[in-house]
């Protein structure tokens, strides 16, 4: 889900589910680390980094759109 997000921070009418799936993923992978007790895998790792650049990208994305700068 994490990286399903990226891309689709950059489609105008896509930005919120970007964010939903970014937060979702940054939820579930928070919560399989905590049941696991370990640093995790490098998978796991690359997971939760991907659905942070999601989140980041959706929210610059949504104040562009919402600003108007990308409207011009």
């Amino acid at each position: 889900m994490g990286l399903l997000s990226v891309p689709l921070a950059f489609a105008r009418h896509l930005v919120s589910l970007a964010l939903v799936l970014a937060v979702l993923s940054l939820l579930l992978n928070g919560t399989g680390a905590l049941l696991r007790r370990g640093s995790g895998s490098r998978t796991t790792r690359l997971a939760g980094w991907s659905a942070v650049l999601g989140l980041v990208s959706s929210l610059v994305m949504w104040g562009l759109w919402a600003s108007g700068v990308l409207l011009r």
